[in-house]
C-alpha cells in the first residue's frame, strides 16, 4: 500500500467517529440551550460510545498490504 493510500485510510478511520462525536456536542449545546443539559449529556455520551464503537470494531482491509499479508519473498 503506498503512503498516500495509508495516509487516505487512517484519516477515513477517524473522520467517521470524529463526526459522531461532533454531532454529539452539536446535541449537547442545543438541549442545554433548552434547558434540557441532562438529556443533552446522556446524547453525547451515546454518541460517543457510537463513534468508539466504530473505532473498536473497525476492521482492516483484506486487500491493503498488513504484516499478516507480507511474506519474505515480497519484502
Amino acid at each position: 500500500m503506498s503512503k498516500t493510500a495509508q495516509q487516505v485510510n487512517r484519516k477515513s478511520r477517524r473522520s467517521m467517529p470524529a463526526f459522531f462525536l461532533g454531532i454529539g456536542v452539536v446535541c449537547l449545546v442545543s438541549a442545554a440551550v433548552g434547558g434540557h443539559l441532562r438529556l443533552g449529556l446522556v446524547m453525547l455520551g451515546v454518541m460517543a460510545v457510537c463513534g468508539l464503537a466504530l473505532i473498536l470494531l473497525a476492521r482492516r482491509s483484506e486487500t491493503g498490504a498488513s504484516p499478516r499479508n507480507l511474506t519474505n519473498a515480497s519484502l
